[in-house]
């Protein structure tokens, strides 16, 4: 039941996400259903996308295979593939000033169902050449100054580019933690996240864990978290703005 509730959920936001697009590639599929023996690889189109849907509704390839990724897989589907196929081939059969309407038609209602992407809302100009937060740089280039491959453990946001910035540091882990690809294994390595992630961490616990994996640097952001100036084995190194660094002995 977890994993066909997963499935549901997967299922809404890949539907809330396309909007009205989902209903457009749900009538094309439909219509190449129809007209599959009338259309040129119209049968190959339609089982791969009956394939493709009865492995991502599927809960139990979910289970076997996705875990928290089931949405990951809606990525597949032929969607405009689909919807700009039917819509070809049905122009083709209407008459000539027919063709000429409905393209203008749909034409129209490809503007109206999508969106202006330029508002500012969706893009930013980019602080650097990586297009990555200037602050987070800063960050990454203080350790690789430090040591050539650090090993170090950094909150959520930074772990996230560190390895798109430099392969050289080396991550405890990174957004496997949060469920995606496969997820973490070691349940140690989940637990010393879940509290490193926390308003105030057990920094006497999670140094015992960081020391067994042979950690060389602790990030914290010092606007969410407490600061492990008082626990041994900690050494402050520096703060560049809400990321402060510490050496782990």
């Amino acid at each position: 039941m977890e994993y066909l509730q997963r499935v549901v959920e997967s299922s809404q936001m890949f539907s809330n996400a396309l909007g009205p697009i989902t209903i457009l590639y749900l009538c094309a599929l439909l219509y190449l259903i129809v007209k599959r023996k009338e259309i040129r690889y119209g049968t190959e189109l339609v089982w791969i996308n009956l394939l493709i849907l009865l492995i991502v509704l599927n809960p139990t390839f979910a289970d076997l295979y996705l875990k928290e990724l089931v949405w990951r897989s809606y990525w597949v589907l032929p969607v405009l593939v689909v919807i700009a196929y039917a819509a070809v081939d049905f122009f083709q059969k209407q008459a000539f000033d027919w063709k000429k309407k409905l393209c203008i038609l749909m034409g129209f209602i490809i503007l109206c169902l999508g969106g202006f992407v330029y508002d500012g809302s969706s893009w930013s100009l980019a602080a650097n050449p990586y297009k990555i937060p200037q602050e987070y740089i800063e960050v990454y280039d203080y350790l690789l100054q430090q040591d050539k491959d650090p090993r170090v453990v950094m909150p959520k946001g930074l772990y996230t580019y560190a390895r798109q910035y430099s392969s050289q540091i080396k991550l405890l882990y990174g957004r496997d933690i949060e469920g995606y690809m496969w997820g973490v294994a070691d349940e140690s390595i989940v637990t010393l996240a879940d509290n490193l992630m926390s308003a105030k961490p057990d920094y006497e616990q999670a140094y015992e864990a960081l020391t067994a994996y042979q950690c060389d640097y602790l990030v914290i952001n010092t606007k969410k978290q407490t600061k492990p100036d008082q626990v041994q084995g900690f050494r402050y190194k520096t703060t560049i703005d809400d990321y402060a660094v510490y050496q782990i002995l």
